[in-house]
């Protein structure tokens, strides 16, 4: 869909299920109160979100399954067997009558993105944050958020100040609704923020500069055994630092992935253009998954 990007954030929204790759689209981010991040201790640049049937690594660059940590396999799995080797986006628009792409797209060599603010990408705080719904109120992860917050992950403004500040102030030992907490948006949330300043002779559109284009990216997912158990779900803010330009005008956003459901050679993708829907399944019977194989949307 096409978009005008004006200096600030435009939030995306993308659902993988072992079934599913969904784009949503809305506006009007800016006047949300802020919610949003990690789960535990800081996790550096690599996590593994296994909170469901559904196992994803990611990277602090804006990479989906395309990424081991701790010596894990690359690439996405459902109920252990592979549906998904590596997931981002692809953004273009124009600046004037100038025509600029950016991606996040691994297996096609296009990785555009560093980790960090536009401007800070030496910034030692730009990791991956991940918070549990589970997490205790005011501990070690609802603190590590407040650098998320300054590299600007949302949360809950608990009092309405516009500053997160995470403490206990009924005494009570738990969360109250007029306290502040973490954007938590499913029972694990993970965020970042990466931006296109990786520097010209190292792109794989060669001729594009950096835009001055910041993806702040939130991935969330629930402890669940019925359907939302096959979801994970990502919301990426898109936000025009204006160091290019103020308005970059016909933007798309487009969700990409390279799926491998199973054995990738019998795989056949469509679409439903009513529900702006992608999806991938089998041509019959899969070698790994067998007689009944799962689709991915």
């Amino acid at each position: 869909m096409p978009l005008n990007i004006l200096r600030g954030i435009k939030p995306v929204v993308v659902i993988l299920v072992s079934l599913l790759f969904l784009a949503l689209y809305s506006s009007g981010d800016n006047d949300k109160k802020k919610i949003s991040k990690p789960a535990g201790i800081n996790i550096n640049d690599a996590y593994r979100l296994e909170i469901n049937r559904v196992k994803l690594p990611l990277n602090n660059r804006g990479v989906i399954a395309n990424v081991s940590v701790d010596g894990t396999p690359e690439g996405g799995f459902f109920d252990g067997i592979g549906f998904l080797w590596s997931s981002g986006f692809m953004l273009s628009g124009k600046n004037r009558d100038t025509i600029w792409s950016n991606a996040v797209a691994s297996a096609s060599r296009l990785e555009d993105y560093l980790p960090g603010e536009v401007g800070g990408t030496d910034d030692p705080r730009a990791l991956l944050y991940v918070v549990n719904s589970g997490d205790e109120p005011f501990g070690v992860s609802w603190q590590e958020w407040k650098d998320a917050v300054d590299l600007g992950a949302y949360f809950y403004d608990g009092d309405d100040n516009g500053i997160y500040n995470p403490i206990d102030k009924n005494g009570d030992g738990k969360w109250n609704p007029d306290e502040d907490m973490p954007d938590i948006l499913g029972d694990e949330t993970i965020w970042c923020v990466y931006n296109d300043a990786l520097p010209l002779e190292d792109r794989g559109f060669f001729n594009v500069s950096p835009m001055g284009i910041e993806i702040r990216q939130t991935v969330w997912a629930y402890a669940d055994s019925n359907y939302l158990g096959n979801i994970i779900f990502v919301r990426y803010s898109i936000n025009n630092a204006g160091t290019v330009a103020e308005v970059f005008d016909s933007v798309y956003f487009g969700a990409w992935a390279d799926s491998d459901l199973g054995t990738y050679y019998d795989d056949l993708a469509g679409c439903d253009t009513t529900i702006d829907a992608g999806f991938i399944y089998n041509n019959g019977p899969d070698g790994d998954y067998g007689v009944n194989p799962p689709s991915f949307i």
